[in-house]
């Protein structure tokens, strides 16, 4: 339902129609093609703890748009645009229920990026430099273990 309302706004519309591509399914391998061809990462996930497409695509400076759920928001910051949800559910709903979405919202994140694509590709990549980078999150890892065990 939610895939294929948001399908439906992003191809109807006529601003985004030329620019926006729904991949579907990609293969391991040729990943790295698909983000160096990309402008933007949509991803509307509302409960994903850390995403790697999202870590992925900030390290080829793709700006990620995300609602404010779950673990992206933290892994995207300033690299892209949070969108501002309200989903009032609780630990067991949240698996059940499809939230109600503010397409809208999203969209408008889209355009704004679009219109600004070579500061929120900066920001995108700076932010997996200087947060994300595996030898920075290792020793955040490394530094907890030794505080608590």
């Amino acid at each position: 339902q939610t895939r294929t309302h948001i399908f439906r706004i992003f191809k109807n519309d006529p601003q985004l129609k030329k620019h926006v591509t729904f991949l579907g399914k990609i293969k391991f391998d040729d990943l790295s093609a698909y983000y160096a061809n990309a402008d933007i990462l949509l991803h509307p996930s509302w409960l994903d703890p850390c995403p790697n497409v999202v870590v992925e695509a900030l390290a080829c400076g793709l700006p990620v748009v995300c609602p404010s759920t779950g673990g992206t928001p933290e892994l995207v910051a300033k690299g892209g645009i949070i969108v501002e949800d309200s989903f009032d559910f609780g630990f067991t709903e949240q698996y059940n229920n499809v939230p109600k979405i503010d397409y809208d919202k999203y969209k408008e994140a889209v355009l704004e990026i679009y219109d600004n694509l070579e500061k929120y590709s900066s920001r995108a990549r700076q932010q997996a430099e200087t947060k994300l980078d595996i030898d920075i999150v290792s020793k955040k890892y490394i530094n907890v273990i030794k505080k608590y065990c």
